[in-house]
C-alpha cells in the first residue's frame, strides 16, 4: 500500500470513529428518565392505565383509569393552552428518524406513529396530533409543555433537545422517555427541515431539566 492509499484509509477510519463518538455523545445528553417533581401527580402509573383500558379490565382496574383521567384533566385546567403566535415555530409534522436522518419505519407494538403533527386547529390553541388523536398542549408551571394522550390517557410531556423532539410519559415518580425512541436511539424532526434550519433560538428555552 502506498503512501497515498495509506493516508486515504487512514482518514476515512479517523471520519468514522469521529461520527460513532459524536453519535455516542449525542445519545448520552438525552435523560431516559426525568424525576417528577409534581406533587399532585403521583401514583399515576402507565401500565394500570393500560390494564383498565382492556376489555377484560377488572373494576377496580377500570375505576382507577377512570379516576386517574379526572385527576390528570383537573391538573390541566389549572394551565393555559400554547397559543399559535407563542409556539408558532412548532407547527408542522415531526417525523421519526435515526441517528442518519433516516425515517424510521412504522413500529405497531407503540401507540405513536413514526409521523406526529403540531396543528392549529381549535381557536389558536395548539394541539398534539398523533395518528386520529388530537390533544391540546398545554405549559404548566415549570414551562414545560404537556398534554394528555387519548390513546391510554397518559400525561405525557414534549422536550426539544438539540433541535430534536423527543416525548416523555409520567409513569410513577419519573417522566420516562417514550418507548418509540428506543432509548434515544430515534427522535422526531421537523419533516422538511434539517436540525439546523430549525429556529434553535426558540427550542432552547425548553433544553432544561
Amino acid at each position: 500500500m502506498d503512501r497515498i492509499e495509506y493516508k486515504k484509509k487512514l482518514t476515512i477510519q479517523i471520519f468514522f470513529v469521529f461520527i460513532s463518538i459524536m453519535s455516542c455523545a449525542s445519545d448520552s445528553k438525552i435523560p431516559q428518565k426525568i424525576p417528577r417533581i409534581e406533587s399532585e401527580l403521583d401514583n399515576i402509573f402507565v401500565e394500570k392505565l393500560f390494564d383498565g383500558q382492556k376489555d377484560s379490565a377488572s373494576l377496580e382496574d377500570y375505576n382507577y383509569l377512570c379516576e386517574t383521567s379526572k385527576r390528570i384533566s383537573d391538573y390541566l385546567s389549572d394551565f393555559e393552552c400554547i397559543k399559535l403566535e407563542d409556539y408558532k415555530e412548532l407547527i408542522g409534522s415531526w417525523m421519526l428518524v435515526d441517528q442518519t436522518l433516516t425515517r424510521v419505519a412504522n413500529n405497531k407494538k407503540f401507540f405513536m406513529s413514526n409521523m406526529v403533527q403540531i396543528v392549529n386547529i381549535f381557536e389558536n390553541k395548539l394541539s398534539f396530533q398523533n395518528q386520529s388523536s388530537t390533544s391540546l398542549i398545554y405549559k404548566d408551571d415549570n414551562d414545560n409543555l404537556v398534554f394528555k394522550s387519548k390513546w391510554i390517557e397518559a400525561l405525557r410531556q414534549i422536550r426539544i433537545i438539540n433541535n430534536r423532539m423527543y416525548i416523555y410519559i409520567l409513569n410513577g415518580d419519573y417522566w420516562e422517555l417514550d418507548r418509540i425512541h428506543e432509548d434515544g436511539k430515534y427522535f422526531f424532526i421537523m419533516e422538511n427541515k434539517s436540525n439546523s434550519e430549525v429556529h434553535k433560538n426558540m427550542f432552547e428555552t425548553f433544553e432544561k431539566f
